[in-house]
């Protein structure tokens, strides 16, 4: 999710509702959720794990009836202030979208933002106004380059061009203030960023810009594709900062639902291997307050994020020791 001030806000409301005495949250729900609707994905991007999770048989996707438990959950918590509908997938591979959206609007109304993360591939006209229509606040593309032949290293098997003409389409017909470009600095790109802000700043869209992380230690290269090191100055504010909060704020304000209810401790525990909480089988307060999640809060707030297998690799929680 990219830097907001509601991101930001959401992060220091889920820490100071947390209780380390009791190892609870005063919270009754999350204030953002990441919900994978269909399980699949048409890139072979190199800076992430899909690649490496061998699945066979056709797509997965949310049951409908699943999905409306969920949000009618939510609704009753009265907390969530933003729903993004992507995660570990290319959420415009579900035909149902749009659908889930609507639904998504009615239960939760207008004062929730719901937003989903795409490559582009599928992104056209038709489909854009569709999911504006049904109550989608912002479409963030991931474009990660400014040249085609630095699009191709890191994206491998997407088209380029197909992308950027899809995004300047609809841009021809709508303006851009629903559309949020991302570039993820890494080496491969790090000489485009200005070149890559110019230009889409130019056509009125927004442009996020955010550094690669190592997927809880699944990007083996990862010390070869991440950029140059951040400026001492950075280290030190975010040094000391480590010494008074905990290295993440992920668990204390937001939930990630796979496509059968299964809910992951991060977005980037792609093993699925820290399981804590099944909203096909529980309800969605007894998972967001539940022994399972706030076990690993306990964990984070006392800075003991090595004892988490998903966590002590991560380069979050590492980015500015070293």
């Amino acid at each position: 999710m990219r830097f907001t001030f509601r991101s930001v806000l959401n992060k220091f409301i889920g820490l100071h509702s947390y209780d380390p005495k009791h190892s609870k949250t005063k919270l009754p729900g999350p204030l953002f959720i990441q919900v994978q609707t269909i399980d699949r994905c048409n890139g072979s991007c190199r800076m992430c794990p899909y690649v490496t999770i061998q699945r066979s048989g056709p797509p997965n996707c949310m049951d409908e009836e699943l999905y409306t438990k969920i949000f009618t959950n939510l609704s009753q918590a009265e907390t969530v202030n933003t729903v993004l509908l992507m995660l570990q997938n290319e959420p415009l591979l579900d035909n149902e979208l749009e659908k889930r959206v609507e639904q998504a609007r009615k239960i939760l109304g207008n004062g929730t933002r719901i937003l989903t993360v795409t490559n582009g591939t599928s992104l056209n006209l038709k489909r854009y106004e569709a999911l504006l229509h049904a109550g989608l606040n912002s479409i963030e593309v991931s474009i990660d380059a400014f040249y085609e032949e630095t699009y191709r290293s890191i994206r491998p098997g997407l088209d380029f061009s197909n992308v950027i003409n899809n995004i300047n389409t609809l841009l021809q017909k709508k303006d851009g203030s629903h559309i949020v470009v991302r570039f993820l600095k890494q080496r491969a790109n790090e000489n485009e960023e200005k070149q890559f802000k110019h230009y889409w700043k130019s056509r009125g869209v927004q442009i996020c810009s955010f550094p690669i992380e190592n997927r809880a230690g699944m990007i083996e290269c990862f010390d070869q594709m991440r950029g140059s090191s951040p400026l001492l100055r950075k280290k030190y504010i975010r040094a000391v900062r480590d010494l008074v909060f905990p290295p993440c704020f992920f668990p204390f304000y937001a939930l990630n639902i796979l496509w059968d209810g299964r809910v992951i401790l991060c977005c980037h525990d792609w093993r699925h291997i820290e399981i804590i909480g099944d909203l096909s089988a529980q309800s969605l307060q007894d998972v967001w307050n539940g022994d399972a999640i706030n076990q690993y809060r306990n964990l984070l707030y006392n800075k003991r994020f090595e004892e988490i297998p998903i966590c002590k690799d991560c380069s979050v929680v590492r980015r500015f020791s070293g």
